[in-house]
């Protein structure tokens, strides 16, 4: 089965094309892009943006709010398929020079 989702994420628009071979597995996966956060659940703030960042082999996908800087993660299920966790202030150690 194949299914195309539109996301407004901040001020982005993204087209998300899924195709899976199982009926159900194609749903769950629009599913998880469809509940993408487009809101800051902290802040109420709609100014939002998708990031990604790797490290040490692994690929990290989350919303960050522009404005409190917190963050939603993309939490993936051992067995396929994906989730999005909540919104959580992010804590930064910064150096002597103030830098995170």
């Amino acid at each position: 089965m194949r299914i195309q989702i539109k996301k407004q994420i901040g001020t982005a628009v993204f087209t998300f094309d899924i195709e899976e071979a199982k009926t159900i597995d194609a749903l769950f996966t629009a599913g998880s892009l469809a509940t993408t956060p487009d809101k800051c659940s902290l802040c109420g703030s709609n100014d939002v943006e998708l990031q990604g960042s790797k490290a040490k082999g692994f690929t990290f996908v989350k919303v960050a709010c522009k404005k409190c800087g917190a963050k939603a993660g993309l939490g993936q299920y051992k067995d396929s398929g994906f989730f999005w966790k909540q919104f959580e202030k992010q804590d930064y150690v910064q150096d002597d020079q103030g830098n995170a």
